[in-house]
């Protein structure tokens, strides 16, 4: 009995005393020649009875002794003491109080108050960390991107140490409840952050052969009703830039972007249900980036505070994208271009972005040529004849596509200017008062007012007419001008009088801007017709006037939201 106590005590003491201290030591010293990566531990202990182990106060250090994780406690099973590892399915360690930092500026990238994992190794010498499986409870990643547009991410996947493919601490199966992650941009200014709550996902990390390269994929749910997956590979080398990155969010609240929307465009955006699919790859020094969004009921707030030349873009440019059903759904050019050091996907993809609202903004009714299968035509500017405010049958044809076009973009409306020749206008409606003069006083009847068909100059009441009105209307050193060209042919010498007649014709400034008017408000009326809703066709209040020796005069279309 005596010798069976004295065993216990001296068990008792070697478990509770002696190895403590034993096992303080041997964590601190296997990594003492490892300058990447040492470990210190303030209080450790066993109980010797149920092989139970308990660190408090662990810290990982990286280069120049700066702090990359503390943890305020890491409790498991001892089962292999040789490599601090445990094989029994359940619960193997469990790690309470995790803050991981940047070794660089030493800024908190990762919180956790508790994180349990399976499969953990602590391998000795070097003071490597790999764990097989683990799950963070209600994690808070942090991720930043700073004034250079550098984007900062958590290097807690996979730190890079001397050997190939080694790290200070390596994660294969990650699993997440109940998380945060806050985007924190230092580029604009002031900073914005953003917030997604409410993560709920798996990732796999999988090591590529050689231990070069490594695979991502992670899958997860975002806020109660968005989902999020996410596959990449990267060199080890380069990490954090990726030579390839799949990125898919589905159902996401647009308004969390608000706070980074009011920045970029000066407008909240208040509504919207949003997929995102983003394809990114990089070789050498050029990217590639695909991307599709697809948004449902996407609302952005007033313009207050913001110029109108720089709003108007973006309306502009919601309006030529948004369905019948209220739906957005683009494909934004592929990119190409050299990666900045640092800038990475970001920088390209909001300048892809800019540039495609630019470029729609900028040629609106190519837009909706494409949109109806006629990108050859022409539908911003509708032709009329001279004179005239009749519809043609070329506009007739352009009309009807430009109201196919506007049928599937509700929100966007248009606006006619209103359009004369001070020259050919004035010319065709002299020309028209003549001739209905003629016909009148010849008692003929008016013909068609929109014929360009001179009289007849080989009728002999025409010449009378003609001659009378000459006495009339034309001065006598006109006529004299005239009469010296009667060696010419009858018929030519009339059309000279007919021709000087109509120069002399008086045309008013009003006729010609109420011809104008007339030729806006047939497009409106013809727009109309074809099933435009006249509360989206508009008449502006300025008056173009060209001259110009080319036919027909062009009426010009704004695209207006």
């Amino acid at each position: 009995m005596i010798v069976l106590l004295a065993s216990v005590a001296a068990y008792s003491l070697a478990g509770f005393v002696i190895a403590p201290l034993a096992i303080k030591h041997w964590l601190e010293n296997s990594t003492e020649t490892e300058a990447d990566c040492r470990l210190g531990v303030q209080d450790v202990y066993v109980n010797p009875f149920t092989l139970f182990l308990s660190l408090n106060n662990v810290t990982l250090l990286q280069k120049e002794n700066k702090l990359f994780v503390s943890l305020g406690q890491v409790d498991t099973y001892l089962w292999n003491i040789e490599k601090f590892r445990t094989e029994r399915a359940g619960r193997d360690v469990e790690f309470r109080d995790l803050v991981v930092t940047t070794a660089p500026a030493g800024e908190v990238v990762l919180t956790t108050p508790k994180l349990s994992a399976k499969g953990f190794e602590f391998y000795v010498p070097g003071g490597q960390v790999a764990i097989a499986d683990v799950r963070f409870e209600e994690p808070v990643l942090q991720i930043a991107q700073d004034a250079q547009s550098i984007l900062h991410l958590s290097t807690w996947l996979s730190i890079p140490v001397k050997g190939p493919g080694a790290a200070c601490v390596s994660l294969d199966l990650m699993r997440i409840s109940g998380g945060q992650v806050r985007f924190t941009d230092r580029a604009q200014s002031p900073s914005l952050r953003l917030d997604a709550t409410n993560i709920v996902g798996n990732m796999t990390r999988m090591r590529e052969p050689g231990g070069a390269s490594m695979a991502l994929e992670f899958e997860g749910q975002l806020g109660e009703s968005a989902s999020v997956t996410v596959t990449a590979r990267w060199p080890l080398s380069d990490w954090p830039a990726p030579t390839t990155l799949d990125f898919i969010m589905r159902q996401f609240e647009l308004s969390r972007l608000s706070p980074y929307f009011v920045q970029a465009a000066g407008r909240d955006i208040t509504a919207g249900i949003g997929d995102v699919m983003l394809h990114y790859e990089r070789r050498d020094s050029t990217v590639q980036i695909e991307s599709r969004i697809a948004v449902a009921g996407f609302r952005i707030g007033d313009r207050e505070g913001t110029n109108d030349d720089t709003a108007l873009p973006l309306d502009l440019a919601i309006a030529l994208i948004t369905d019948q059903a209220d739906r957005i759904d683009i494909s934004i050019p592929v990119q190409h271009g050299d990666v900045l050091a640092g800038s990475g996907a970001i920088r390209i993809i909001g300048d892809g972005m800019s540039e495609y609202i630019r470029d729609l903004a900028a040629t609106p009714f190519d837009v909706l040529a494409r949109l109806v299968g006629h990108p050859e035509e022409e539908l911003s500017g509708l032709s009329f004849s001279p004179g005239s405010a009749e519809i043609t049958p070329p506009t007739t044809d352009k009309i009807t596509l430009l109201a196919r076009a506007l049928s599937q973009r509700p929100l966007l409306a248009v606006r006619a200017r209103p359009a004369y020749d001070p020259v050919a206008d004035r010319d065709a409606i002299a020309a028209r008062q003549v001739r209905l003069h003629i016909a009148l006083a010849t008692s003929a009847g008016p013909r068609d007012p929109a014929t360009h068909a001179p009289p007849d100059f080989g009728n002999p009441k025409v010449r009378e007419i003609i001659d009378e009105f000459a006495g009339e209307r034309l001065a006598e050193s006109q006529r004299l001008a005239i009469s010296s060209s009667r060696l010419v042919h009858d018929a030519d010498y009339y059309r000279m009088v007919y021709d000087a007649l109509v120069a002399n014709e008086p045309v008013s400034e009003t006729a010609l801007r109420r011809l104008a008017r007339f030729r806006a408000t047939s497009v409106i009326n013809s727009l109309a017709a074809n099933g435009v809703g006249k509360q989206r066709l508009l008449v502006a209040d300025a008056i173009d006037t060209t001259t110009t020796d080319a036919e027909p005069i062009s009426v010009q279309l704004e695209a207006v939201y």
